[in-house]
């Protein structure tokens, strides 16, 4: 899978808290990319706990040529989705 879906993470200091964050949002993915694609990518970093897809609305995706999914993952340790951040 390439990476085409943007990662943008919510750093515990941005929440103010001092939890560890554990899930990705995860943006602009392909429609093509389903949520085995991204349990099979991302269990590379580590364990996976959950993955939600969401589709566009069909209004949406019959009015927009380019519409994509978003989601989010969460893993079972801030250190592994700490892992998918340092990937360039």
């Amino acid at each position: 899978m390439s990476r085409q879906a943007m990662l943008a993470p919510k750093k515990s200091k941005d929440l103010g808290c001092n939890q560890n964050v554990k899930k990705l949002v995860l943006k602009n993915i392909a429609m093509t990319i389903s949520k085995q694609d991204l349990y099979k990518y991302f269990e590379n970093f580590g364990k996976v706990t959950q993955i939600f897809l969401i589709n566009p609305s069909k209004k949406e995706y019959e009015q927009r040529s380019n519409a994509t999914q978003y989601g989010f993952v969460i893993f079972v340790s801030q250190e592994d989705s700490e892992k998918v951040l340092e990937q360039k």
